[in-house]
């Protein structure tokens, strides 16, 4: 009897272990271009990234965001100069490829990472505001 109460209590006790550790862990959720723009609304300072290359961005952006070229082999670190791990990071490429490829780095640097499902194609497909330089 008490060595069934014992197995009891430390799997409790794993349980919980497991739940915290669960809570903070970084992660990537992907949302439509729809929640990924109340996502960015309701945030008093966005970190918005585009990750694709300049010559895309200047054709093309949302409104805000800072581009870093993925493919840059400098990516990680361009991304810690401008962009606090402690806040989420809102991600967007032109389809959503390149977006998660970031998004894996991101997470593994630490950072919670949104993603825009479907990129910016997906943004502009439902109507919502970008800019160009």
């Amino acid at each position: 009897m008490h060595l069934n109460s014992l197995f009891r209590n430390l799997a409790f006790f794993a349980t919980i272990i497991l739940i915290m550790a669960c809570k903070s862990t970084p992660s990537v959720t992907s949302v439509s271009p729809e929640v990924f723009r109340s996502e960015l609304l309701s945030l008093a300072d966005p970190q918005l990234l585009d990750v694709r290359t300049p010559e895309e961005f200047a054709e093309s952006h949302i409104p805000g965001a800072v581009n870093i070229d993925v493919q840059s082999p400098e990516f990680s670190e361009l991304v810690a100069q401008k962009f606090s791990p402690a806040r989420p990071i809102l991600v967007y490429c032109r389809s959503g490829k390149r977006s998660m490829m970031a998004a894996n780095q991101l997470v593994a640097d630490g950072y919670t990472v949104i993603d825009l499902a479907g990129g910016i194609l997906a943004w502009q497909s439902s109507s919502l505001p970008t800019s160009s330089d």
